[in-house]
């Protein structure tokens, strides 16, 4: 792996039943997209680590937007973070005369999938709404989030609405 300095375009693993181990060695992914890695594969394991001696490895992203931004998106399978950062930023201003939503999620888990943290650091940073680990359609199917260790913050610039887990 080497830095991938400015990604344009959103990432998607979508091997079924297999699992995938990406090793960040130091390295770090950056884009300016809404939504930089997809998993998105029925059966999967999608691990992320930083077996770097200094765990600089991060997947990192920055964008100013209207949209809702999520730097690593769980849509199928199981996500384990074991080392390294994943950090999202929206640098959009908040918009309080239409109440525009700019909200940014770090890790977004969908209804009935898994996330496991092991170590690691998620962050996320925006104007509005802030949330380290977003988990949606906790009424309709459940999602699942195992927390062994790592760290989980957020933060907001304008409006306090920052969560580290936020469950939907």
């Amino acid at each position: 792996l080497r830095d991938i300095p400015n990604a344009s375009t959103s990432a998607q693993y979508l091997g079924s039943n297999t699992t995938c181990t990406l090793d960040l060695n130091g390295h770090t992914i950056f884009g300016t997209v809404t939504k930089l890695l997809n998993i998105n594969a029925s059966g999967t394991t999608f691990i992320i680590t930083d077996n770097s001696a200094e765990k600089t490895g991060k997947i990192s992203m920055s964008c100013a937007s209207n949209s809702r931004i999520y730097n690593v998106y769980v849509t199928n399978g199981t996500l384990i973070l074991n080392g390294g950062t994943i950090f999202a930023e929206n640098t959009r201003a908040y918009d309080s005369s239409s109440a525009k939503s700019t909200a940014v999620s770090a890790v977004y888990v969908t209804a009935g999938k898994t996330f496991t943290m092991n170590g690691g650091t998620v962050h996320a940073k925006g104007c509005y709404a802030a949330r380290g680990v977003e988990i949606a359609g906790a009424t309709t199917a459940n999602a699942t989030v195992n927390i062994n260790g790592g760290t989980i913050t957020a933060e907001t610039t304008q409006v306090s609405t920052a969560q580290g887990i936020y469950i939907v």
